[in-house]
């Protein structure tokens, strides 16, 4: 997994199974990932964009409510566009690049 965060070099961390993308970065140190819900995809602030990798890491998509959340998120929503505490990481992704939105 590498997150790539504006300004920074990209930062390579070790793939967790079962984890969310939220829940891994914050592990890994990653700034720009808040969270400030908790993970309960109320507030915005865990936007990021699949940059590069398979698209399985997306899963079925965006749910209605995250949809909404990224409606009034504070960078741009985009068809690349996920709550990092929606997406759960699976077997078998490989390597996956993440941008983090530029403003959470």
């Amino acid at each position: 997994m590498v997150f790539r965060q504006r300004g920074l070099p990209p930062l390579r961390v070790a793939f967790e199974e079962g984890v969310s993308l939220l829940e891994l970065a914050k592990r890994a140190g990653v700034t720009g990932v808040l969270g400030r819900c908790g993970g309960y995809a109320s507030c915005g602030t865990c936007h990021v964009y699949w940059a590069d990798g398979p698209a399985e890491i997306w899963g079925e998509g965006r749910s209605g409510v995250e949809d909404d959340v990224l409606e009034s998120a504070a960078s741009v929503k985009s068809d690349k566009s996920r709550l990092a505490c929606q997406v759960m990481l699976t077997p078998g992704l490989g390597t996956v690049i993440v941008d983090i939105a530029p403003r959470q």
